[in-house]
This record gives C-alpha cells, sequence and structure tokens, in this order.
C-alpha cells in the first residue's frame, strides 16, 4: 500500500490545530484519516492517564461510541496495554487468540480480528496507543505497521500540543478587562532553544516618542532630574559594556562606546538643556531634540550616518525610561520576553547584556546570522509572523518554548507546570551526557564531529561535548557588530585565543563571510537591491584586498603552531579560487619578509554553496585539501529561496531531490580525489538527514555543541548498510513527496 497520501494528510492536521478547541473533535479527525487510509473497520485512539496509569478509550471510529468513555485499561492489560507497556507495536492476524486478548462485550469489536496498535510517544513519555482493526480475512502488513509507527509520533506531537493549546484557549472565553487581538497560542518556528516565561515588552517603532511625553508626572520633572537621568543612563551603557566584554571579548569592541560618547556630547545634550533652561518641560524638550537630530541623520546618503539616527532613538529611550521610568518601548526587559519586528546582532548582544529572557522575533529566518548569534548567546528565540504580538497590552505575559517554538500568551499555571517541569530536566551542559569523543554508527564506523562556533565563549561547550574540532569559526561576528573595520592587530588576539583554548585540535576559520543578511553599517557600498546576490563573502574579500589581506595575516599569525585550516566560502569559480590561494600566498611572502612567526602551510578548503560550483567540483577538488558542504545557502540558492524571508519559508526544502543530488555529487568528487568532504549547514543537526549523509559516504559533519547530543544518539542507531540502502531509495526520487515518504518512516 502507497502511505504517501496518508502522510501528507496527518501533516495537514497540523494547520487545524489553531482552530481546534475540542481535543475529543481533533482525535476524530485524526482517526478518520487514518481509518480511510488503511481501509480499517475500526481505528481508535487510546490515551494514557499518568496519574491513574490506565488508558482510557478516548475516540474511535467503527466501535460503539456509546461506551467509549467506560472502556479503560491497566498497563499490560489487553493487547492495548501490552503494546504500551512494552512500548512496541503489536500486530496479530486473529487477535482473539492471543493470551493478551481482553474482550469488551459492550463494544461489539469481535467482528474485527486483524489488530495493529502502535504506542504513541512524545520522547520517554507515554501518550497512549493508535490502533486499527480489520476483518481476519484482511490482516495487516509490514509495511502498515512501520506507516502507523510514523503517524503515530506525528499524532502523539499533535496531541501534545493540542492539550496545551486547548488549556489556553479555554481561558479566551473568561472575561478579561482589555481584550488582545493577539491569539493565546501561536505555532512559530524554533530559532535559538530555550524555555522562557515573562512579561512581554514590546520593541517595536509603533512606540513613538509623542505617547511617553504625555506620560502622567512627566510635567513635574525639572533640569536636575535630566542631569540625573544622564548620569544613570551612561552608568547602565557602561556595565552593560563591561558584562559584554567579560563575556564576549571578541565582539564586544565597545559596542555602547557611542552611545555614551552621544551623552556626554554638548551639541545633543546641551541643546536639551538650553530648552529646558528656556521653560520647556524636560520630556517635551528631550523628544523634540532627538527627533530632529534622527530626521538629519536619515536623510544621509551614507548607511554608517544614517545608522546614527538608531543610536539617537536608542539613548533617547533608554534616557526617557530613567526620567519617566516604565515608558513603553524601552522598559527593563531584563528577565522579560522581548517581542521585536526586526533586530541587528548589536541588539542580540544589548538583549544578552541586560539578561532577556527570551525574544520573540515577528519574521525573519532561522539561519540568518541575528538567529545563529542568539543560539550562542543561549538567548531563547522564536520566529512568529504574527504582528499582533506588537499590539499586546503591558500587563501581558508570554511563555516561549523555543526546542519547538510554541508561544503562550498569558498561560495557565496548568500550561506552566509541565515547560517548568522540562526546564529543570534541561539545566545541563549541552549534549554533554549523549556525546561521546568517538561518536559511531550502530557497526561501529567512525564518524568525525566537529563544533561550528561563533564566539570565544562557544568553545567552553565545543570542549564539553568532546567535538572532534572547530569544524566553522564564523570569523564575521567581530565585524558585523562593529562600527569600523577591526585591524590586524585585533583579530589576532581573538584568534589566537580560539587556537589555545582549543588545545592543538584542529580549527577551521572560514574567511570573511559579508553580504546578504551579514551587511556593515560602515561600509558604504553595501547599499545593494538585491545582497543575497550581490558584493556577497568571497566578492568582497577579492574587491577589497586590504581588508581580506589583515585577515589572512592575523588567521597565518594566530596559527603558528597549530593544525590549522582555512575555509573560502562562497567558491563560484576555479578563478576565485586560484586568486583566494593567490592572496594566503602573499601574505606569506610579506610575512616571511617581516620574519615574522606564522603558519607557513595551512590546510586549505573551500564551502561549497553555489550551484556553479557543483559542475566544476572535481576540478575545485584537484586544487583543495577539503570540502565543507554549506547546506543553507545551497539549498537557498538552488532552489531561489530567500532563507530569511518569511513569505517563502514554505519553499525552502531540504530535501528537494536536486538538493540531495547536488550533495551526493560533492561527496562523490571529493572522495575521488581523496580528500575530506564534511557538511556544517543545518542539516547536519538534523536526525532524518544524518543517514543519508553517512549512506553517500560522508564521515564528517560540523554542528552547533547544542545538538551533539541528539546527533550522536541518532548515529548509534543507523548502520551504513542501512544507511546506503536508505540513501540510494532517496536519490531515485523524483519529487519531495516521494522524500518525504521515506524520510517518514
Amino acid at each position: 500500500m502507497d502511505h504517501v497520501g496518508l502522510l501528507l494528510s496527518i501533516s495537514e492536521l497540523n494547520e487545524m490545530l489553531n482552530e481546534t478547541t475540542s481535543l475529543p473533535a481533533f482525535l476524530d479527525r485524526c482517526i478518520a484519516v487514518v481509518a480511510q487510509h488503511f481501509s480499517a473497520d475500526v481505528c481508535s485512539i487510546y490515551l494514557y492517564d499518568p496519574v491513574q496509569k490506565r488508558l482510557n478509550l478516548s475516540s474511535t471510529r467503527g466501535l460503539n461510541h456509546e461506551n467509549v468513555a467506560s472502556v479503560s485499561l491497566r498497563l499490560g492489560e489487553g493487547l492495548t496495554g501490552l503494546a504500551l507497556e512494552e512500548l512496541r507495536p503489536i500486530m496479530v492476524a486473529e487477535s482473539s487468540k492471543h493470551p493478551s486478548y481482553r474482550y469488551f462485550p459492550e463494544l461489539r469489536e469481535e467482528k474485527y480480528d486483524a489488530y495493529l496498535g502502535v504506542p504513541m510517544l512524545r520522547g520517554n513519555e507515554r501518550i497512549g496507543v493508535l490502533v486499527v482493526q480489520r476483518s481476519s480475512l484482511q490482516p495487516f502488513g509490514d509495511a502498515d505497521q512501520t506507516a502507523l509507527r510514523g503517524v503515530a509520533n506525528q499524532i502523539a506531537a499533535m496531541i501534545d500540543y493540542a492539550r496545551l493549546l486547548i488549556g489556553s484557549l479555554k481561558k479566551t472565553t473568561m472575561p478579561t478587562k482589555e481584550k488582545s487581538p493577539c491569539p493565546a497560542f501561536i505555532k512559530g518556528r524554533p530559532a535559538s532553544a530555550g524555555w522562557a516565561y515573562g512579561p512581554v515588552v514590546i520593541d517595536a517603532e509603533t512606540k513613538n516618542f509623542r505617547s511617553i511625553s504625555d506620560k502622567p508626572g512627566s510635567e513635574k520633572k525639572t533640569l536636575a532630574d535630566f542631569n540625573d537621568a544622564c548620569a544613570l543612563t551612561i552608568d547602565q551603557l557602561s556595565i552593560f559594556q563591561k558584562r559584554i566584554e567579560e563575556r564576549l571579548t571578541d565582539v564586544a569592541s565597545l559596542i555602547f562606546a557611542s552611545h555614551i560618547l552621544l551623552l556626554k556630547d554638548e551639541q545633543f545634550v546641551g541643546k536639551v538643556r538650553r530648552r529646558i533652561l528656556d521653560g520647556v518641560q524636560p520630556v517635551r524638550a528631550l523628544v523634540a531634540v532627538a527627533e530632529q537630530y534622527i530626521a538629519i541623520f536619515k536623510k544621509q546618503d551614507n548607511p554608517y550616518l544614517r545608522q546614527k539616527a538608531d543610536d539617537i532613538r536608542d539613548v533617547t529611550f533608554r534616557l526617557l525610561n530613567n526620567l519617566v521610568p516604565q515608558t513603553a518601548r524601552n522598559r527593563p526587559v531584563h528577565n522579560s520576553i522581548v517581542a521585536a519586528s526586526d533586530l541587528v546582532p548589536s541588539d542580540v548582544l544589548l538583549l544578552s547584556a541586560e539578561k532577556a529572557a527570551g525574544v520573540i522575533l515577528i519574521g525573519g529566518g532561522v539561519t540568518s546570522h541575528v538567529a545563529i548569534l542568539a543560539r550562542s548567546l543561549k538567548l531563547p528565540m522564536v520566529i512568529a509572523d504574527v504582528p499582533a504580538l506588537l499590539e499586546l497590552p503591558d500587563a501581558s505575559r508570554a511563555l516561549i518554548d523555543a526546542e519547538i517554538g510554541t508561544i503562550f500568551i498569558d498561560p495557565e499555571p496548568a500550561i506552566l507546570a509541565p515547560y517548568e517541569q522540562r526546564r529543570r530536566r534541561s539545566q545541563k551542559q549541552p549534549g554533554k551526557e549523549d556525546a561521546t569523543p568517538h561518536p559511531r554508527t550502530a557497526d561501529g564506523t567512525d564518524i568525525a564531529v566537529f563544533a561550528n562556533v561563533n564566539l570565544i565563549s562557544d568553545v567552553t561547550d565545543a570542549r564539553a561535548v568532546h567535538a572532534r574540532g572547530i569544524g566553522l569559526y564564523r570569523t564575521e561576528f567581530p565585524f558585523i557588530v562593529r562600527n569600523s573595520f577591526p585591524v590586524e592587530e585585533e583579530q589576532f588576539v581573538v584568534y589566537r585565543k580560539l587556537i589555545e583554548r582549543m588545545d592543538g585540535l584542529p580549527v577551521t576559520f572560514r574567511t570573511l563571510d559579508i553580504g546578504g543578511d551579514k551587511a556593515l553599517s560602515y561600509y558604504a557600498d553595501f547599499v545593494e537591491h538585491n545582497p543575497f546576490l550581490g558584493m556577497r563573502s568571497m566578492r568582497f574579500c577579492l574587491e577589497n584586498p586590504a581588508v581580506f589581506k589583515a585577515q589572512l595575516r592575523a588567521i597565518l599569525r594566530a596559527g603558528y603552531g597549530a593544525d590549522l585550516r582555512i575555509m573560502f566560502p562562497m567558491i563560484s569559480s576555479i578563478d576565485e579560487l586560484d586568486a583566494a590561494t593567490a592572496v594566503v600566498g602573499e601574505c606569506k611572502q610579506e610575512l616571511t619578509a617581516e620574519k615574522a612567526t606564522f603558519h607557513a602551510d595551512p590546510t586549505i578548503g573551500i564551502m561549497i554553496e553555489l550551484p556553479s560550483a557543483i559542475d566544476i567540483c572535481d576540478e575545485l577538488a584537484a586544487r583543495c585539501d577539503f570540502f565543507s558542504i554549506g547546506t543553507n545557502d545551497l539549498i537557498q540558492y538552488m532552489l531561489a529561496v530567500d532563507r530569511t524571508n518569511e513569505k517563502v519559508a514554505k519553499f525552502f526544502c531540504p530535501h528537494h531531490p536536486s538538493v540531495l543530488r547536488a550533495i551526493k555529487r560533492v561527496a562523490d568528487a571529493g572522495h575521488r580525489a581523496g580528500i575530506e568532504v564534511s557538511v556544517c549547514g543545518d542539516m547536519a543537526h538534523e536526525g532524518r538527514y544524518v543517514e543519508f549523509f553517512i549512506g553517500i559516504g560522508i564521515r564528517t559533519i560540523s554542528i552547533d555543541p547544542l545538538y551533539f547530543s541528539s546527533v550522536c544518539s541518532a548515529l548509534r542507531n543507523i548502520t551504513v548498510t542501512q544507511a546506503v540502502e536508505k540513501a540510494g531509495r532517496l536519490l531515485a526520487c523524483a519529487s519531495i513527496k516521494e522524500v518525504e515518504a521515506i524520510l517518514a518512516k
């Protein structure tokens, strides 16, 4: 039987969750789909009550529905209880002859002797059992069992969501003082794992200065109050700066320096003071001067100067908060959930410094650098395209589960309790308990698992999970959070510290990868209509040799005595690779002439991320020491999908047949040339793709330390023989639906 249709129908039930207010109604929809597909006379769902330790018949199609509530089983009782107790499927052609058979005469099920029951699990948690029954003349087969197991897992997850969702929807029928247009439950996308609960702070430009200046009490403020607010704001910013420097020496770079200087600038602050002395209320004087400066800077052609408008806006809100406490936009974010319409990397650093509990980002991509930076900072983040979140009342509280991407607004205690339990269980180092120094497949094949590192602070986690080395160090973060290019010596200090902390293990430096969603505000030529197809990455480096050389020299000097690997991103041609390699040669000659200490023979590799590199991968392999497949950009460019654009996010499909076949071609080319081939994009940490990579011969992957536990666990359940067979079936597929059906199994 072809089970593709079933898998697609079940996946569509996810869309019904937001419209569901009755769990029985939702279960009825599920069993209707399953029964029809399996041509089953009976389909039933039994839900497990962990308190009573009993299985209760909760929904059925084909049995006597009047007695649903009265049928209850102990663990191990009947075939259904046995399936849940032993956590395994039970399939028998004549159930009435099985020693564990339990007969309920009121259900009138004696006609349906062919039985297949599959436990529904959520991790190690028992959710219930999904059962289908038919006449003994139509017994179930192995293919049915495999399909029902996949479906049971999907339904278990949806039931878990539905229980929480319906719990949150009940409260919306209660009278409230202020009704919010925002849904009580939102299914977003996880961007940075974690769990957070707290008051919501809105960070959106819809909260304007004028609404703040009319706050009660603002008319009583004096010049002395304004001066005190300036001094307090300077102290706060200095504390934030120190906090960031302690945690993030590689990207701190006086990030708040421009804000502090603005507060000491007589042209700005002095103009406010003069208006106050002229009789204008301090709050209104500050707002008027700020709006004047913002208007001036917004008109500038230079993007660096335009960015100053944001600095002024931010400083003004901080001043207003200290002058008139608890203003709308810039309330203290400590232990709060920040809902923002847009963020840049420096914003994420600021939120981390201020100890925000979590972030809800309205739109954007989970592979954006804002999301990547949030992961490094352990700042939970969920992305949801729900603008109503920016209109929540001031007293709102939110629960975000950034493991699965759910958001609850003003959740009840019953919803909070299980999340609090999960949070307590998860308070340990990421992946350490299941990661091993030498991850292997079930049949003993060694897999080299490297770490992706964004900041020096990530090295602690990389060492804790026994990473084989650093497979990808994203060098752009010290660039994108600054106000100017870091000089060679600044980069050298950061890179050397990184290498020393890895204590002899391999370190792979990806050279500067900017452009697209990683623009430099201080680089005036970065105004592009289509930045993802513009001056990105290697193009930028080759067009700006002084910047490129400063970085390469710093890497070569820092790598002295280490296992140094240099990786060029976004290589589109042999010519680009040759040009980049030539610059490395020039840097070596310069350092030799200067009698400097440096690594004279680094390992050189490239990232395969562009379709143009696929057809010439054999020629590229002949010139490289290693390949690293960057799946995020490879998918983006192969499928013409902007991975940061919420409107087309559904078309970003890692398992598109063309993507899978392209990855296979690159792997084959690397193997023919005898060079290492690794995968370092987000596909590498998703369990359902790991088996494919093993099956096409890839033995090296590089992932964020957060995912080591799940990847090592996935590897322990894979044999190379099975992986090769499954990869062959995936590569033979011509449609996405066919691939999804195989992956679901």
